[in-house]
């Protein structure tokens, strides 16, 4: 299990109606709250990762043609989905499906109907992804590496129609990437995270503006340097540590590869420190 897969199953777990109240409503912009006792959930959550799970919940695998039957028309899918989570009628589900598609930008949704998951392409595939999450009308979508195997292009378009859907629908968006180039595109508020834990969070602006914790400013470097010619890409050395470690190691994680660690970086837990906007957990941070 990569990193990314853990982060979206902690989400996922997280994302529960038993757990909703110790999320901050402000930071989420998700629609209204039940009132207790309604035996209703706070919010409907939609979560995009791997396979279609009940009313209220959709998953969507990374690799989106992993997401459907291989043996069935995409339209059909949909409109099974559409009817599972509404109680509609054929007719209506079938409606609403072509609604669905029409609605991310599925080129000729009528006539495509019938077409099968290896008859699409990736950017495609990701639509009518994002169709089925749309069909149970979210208020949080959880979106995990919406732009895998997609080309610069194609990553770009998927990027901007999650925005306009998250303004016309008011949904909020969890998103879940290794891109930090499409964090910044997407992010209001940011949390880094490095085997399993977050080492910093805060506004998109002041993490990536003003990374203070190693890992972060790894990141960033590693990013901008496609744009440094022959230099060397900067990296760091060595690998992640395995979640399967029979000791887990104490201190920070980021210590055995980190160029800056002290000597009490590996011995103790760092601290957590607030200010100008993010937080971050770093001795080194001061």
């Amino acid at each position: 299990m990569s990193v990314a897969d853990s982060i979206s199953q902690k989400l996922k777990r997280l994302l529960q109606p038993q757990h909703l109240d110790v999320i901050n409503e402000s930071h989420l912009h998700a629609g209204h709250r039940s009132s207790p006792g309604t035996g209703d959930s706070h919010f409907r959550i939609i979560v995009v990762s791997e396979a279609f799970t009940g009313r209220g919940r959709v998953e969507r695998h990374q690799d989106p043609l992993g997401a459907l039957d291989a043996l069935a028309p995409v339209g059909v899918q949909l409109e099974q989905t559409v009817a599972a989570l509404t109680a509609l009628p054929r007719r209506a589900a079938r409606h609403r499906a072509l609604e669905l598609l029409e609605r991310v930008h599925f080129p000729n949704p009528k006539q495509r109907y019938g077409a099968f998951p290896h008859e699409l392409s990736g950017g495609q595939l990701q639509r009518v992804g994002i169709a089925l999450a749309l069909a149970g009308d979210p208020k949080v979508l959880l979106a995990d590496e919406p732009t895998t195997a997609l080309d610069v292009s194609v990553q770009s378009r998927i990027l901007a129609l999650l925005r306009e859907l998250r303004d016309d629908i008011g949904a909020a968006i969890v998103l879940v990437t290794h891109d930090i180039g499409a964090a910044g595109q997407m992010a209001d508020r940011l949390a880094v995270m490095y085997a399993g834990r977050w080492v910093e969070h805060g506004t998109a602006e002041a993490v990536l503006g003003r990374p203070r914790h190693p890992y972060t400013r790894a990141l960033i470097g590693s990013y901008s340097g496609v744009r440094r010619g022959l230099r060397p890409l900067p990296h760091l050395k060595g690998a992640p540590p395995t979640r399967y470690a029979a000791h887990p190691r104490q201190g920070c994680p980021l210590a055995p590869r980190c160029p800056e660690a002290l000597p009490r970086c590996s011995a103790e837990a760092p601290p957590t420190r607030d200010r100008a906007g993010s937080v971050s957990v770093c001795w080194l941070d001061r």
